[in-house]
């Protein structure tokens, strides 16, 4: 796992993290860790990567291909200085 990854995931134990997280719930939001894997590893999502999911299925796209989809995750990009989408859901449907 990439150590950026790691800390991530250890970071939901700070006081001030779960303070956060609280404050989106009363939004309706939650936090997440924008990541990709394969079959060796886990790693931080590039900034200029969009993950999408689509009939069930999960895949990885530069930001730039996609006009059109739901957004469902957002974070910072250090880059634009702004809040970005960093995943998406095409269509309504999801089978649940």
């Amino acid at each position: 796992m990439h150590p950026s990854v790691e800390n991530a995931i250890a970071s939901i134990n700070n006081p001030e993290v779960q303070s956060f997280v609280q404050q989106l719930s009363k939004y309706g939001l939650g936090v997440s860790v924008p990541h990709m894997h394969d079959e060796e590893s886990l790693t931080l999502l590039p900034e200029n990567l969009v993950v999408m999911e689509e009939d069930l299925r999960i895949s990885f796209h530069p930001r730039e291909d996609f006009k059109e989809l739901n957004p469902v995750a957002w974070r910072w990009n250090e880059n634009a200085q702004a809040v970005s989408c960093y995943q998406g859901c095409m269509g309504f449907t999801h089978g649940y």
